[in-house]
């Protein structure tokens, strides 16, 4: 049986509650921490591994069409970046 906290988080979510979903699971791994890295070549190495995580976990699909081998879902895409942005607003 579902909590309350789980049908607001449902209700407020809206559509794209799954996208959201998603991205708060996927930011609760420790590669996805908000870091302070004052050296800009170790900033960019961190944020490369970041972009190819997000890759493996198929995050680009959602922006392109089916046709383009995407799922279409434009929604879900900014749903998801919206939910990545919160986790680190630096």
């Amino acid at each position: 049986m579902a909590t309350t906290g789980e049908h607001l988080s449902k209700a407020l979510d809206g559509a794209w509650h799954s996208a959201r979903e998603r991205a708060r699971t996927n930011m609760a791994d420790p590669a996805f921490a908000p870091h302070y890295t004052p050296d800009l070549e170790q900033a960019r190495e961190i944020t490369l591994k970041q972009m190819r995580l997000l890759a493996e976990h198929g995050y680009a699909a959602s922006g392109f069409s089916v046709e383009s081998g995407g799922t279409g879902d434009a929604g879900g895409a900014v749903a998801s970046i919206e939910m990545l942005a919160m986790s680190d607003l630096s």
